[in-house]
Protein backbone atom coordinates (compact mmCIF):
# COMPACT_ATOMS: atom_id res chain seq x y z
CA UNK A 1 0.00 0.00 0.00
CA UNK A 2 2.77 2.37 0.76
CA UNK A 3 4.27 1.67 -2.70
CA UNK A 4 0.70 3.10 -4.73
CA UNK A 5 0.57 6.30 -1.92
CA UNK A 6 4.69 7.46 -3.07
CA UNK A 7 3.43 6.34 -6.89
CA UNK A 8 0.75 7.91 -6.45
CA UNK A 9 2.18 11.29 -4.90
CA UNK A 10 5.10 11.18 -7.38
CA UNK A 11 2.64 11.59 -10.13
CA UNK A 12 0.68 13.73 -9.03
CA UNK A 13 4.20 16.49 -8.29
CA UNK A 14 5.65 15.64 -11.59
CA UNK A 15 2.07 16.79 -13.00
CA UNK A 16 2.00 19.98 -10.87
CA UNK A 17 5.07 20.87 -12.10
CA UNK A 18 4.70 20.27 -15.50
CA UNK A 19 1.16 22.62 -15.06
CA UNK A 20 3.49 24.95 -13.80
CA UNK A 21 5.84 24.73 -16.15
CA UNK A 22 3.67 25.22 -19.05
CA UNK A 23 2.70 28.70 -18.36
CA UNK A 24 1.93 30.89 -21.42
CA UNK A 25 3.61 34.05 -21.45
CA UNK A 26 3.08 37.30 -23.00
CA UNK A 27 6.16 38.96 -23.37
CA UNK A 28 7.58 37.15 -26.50
CA UNK A 29 4.31 37.79 -28.45
CA UNK A 30 4.71 40.15 -31.61
CA UNK A 31 2.90 43.02 -32.21
CA UNK A 32 0.51 42.65 -34.58
CA UNK A 33 -0.21 45.96 -35.60
CA UNK A 34 2.07 46.21 -37.98
CA UNK A 35 1.04 47.69 -41.40
CA UNK A 36 3.08 47.85 -44.67
CA UNK A 37 2.42 50.69 -47.05
CA UNK A 38 3.37 50.26 -50.99
CA UNK A 39 4.75 52.59 -53.04
CA UNK A 40 1.06 53.77 -54.23
CA UNK A 41 -0.40 54.56 -51.05
CA UNK A 42 -2.11 50.73 -49.95
CA UNK A 43 -1.65 49.78 -46.86
CA UNK A 44 -1.59 46.19 -45.80
CA UNK A 45 -2.18 44.36 -42.73
CA UNK A 46 0.05 41.21 -41.85
CA UNK A 47 0.33 38.33 -39.60
CA UNK A 48 3.30 37.03 -37.79
CA UNK A 49 3.80 32.89 -38.58
CA UNK A 50 6.91 32.00 -35.94
CA UNK A 51 9.19 34.54 -36.49
CA UNK A 52 8.36 35.89 -39.67
CA UNK A 53 5.78 38.66 -41.01
CA UNK A 54 3.70 37.85 -43.82
CA UNK A 55 1.05 40.00 -45.53
CA UNK A 56 -2.66 39.14 -45.61
CA UNK A 57 -3.76 39.91 -49.03
CA UNK A 58 -1.91 40.33 -52.23
CA UNK A 59 0.41 43.41 -53.37
CA UNK A 60 -2.02 45.78 -55.44
CA UNK A 61 0.58 48.17 -56.93
CA UNK A 62 0.76 49.60 -60.44
CA UNK A 63 3.89 51.55 -59.89
CA UNK A 64 7.36 50.38 -59.25
CA UNK A 65 9.39 52.62 -56.30
CA UNK A 66 11.30 54.77 -58.92
CA UNK A 67 7.76 55.88 -60.45
CA UNK A 68 7.90 54.00 -63.68
CA UNK A 69 4.27 51.90 -64.42
CA UNK A 70 4.30 48.03 -64.35
CA UNK A 71 2.67 46.32 -67.56
CA UNK A 72 -0.16 44.54 -67.03
CA UNK A 73 0.18 41.53 -69.23
CA UNK A 74 -3.24 39.84 -69.86
CA UNK A 75 -2.25 38.16 -73.14
CA UNK A 76 -0.11 34.63 -72.73
CA UNK A 77 1.94 35.63 -75.98
CA UNK A 78 3.63 38.82 -74.25
CA UNK A 79 5.35 36.71 -72.00
CA UNK A 80 7.05 34.85 -74.50
CA UNK A 81 10.84 36.37 -75.32
CA UNK A 82 12.14 35.76 -78.95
Amino acid sequence: MKQYVLIYTICLSAMLLFMAACEKSDKNEPDNSFKVVNADGNKYDTIHIGTQIWLKQNLQVTHYRNGDSIDNLTDKSDWFFA
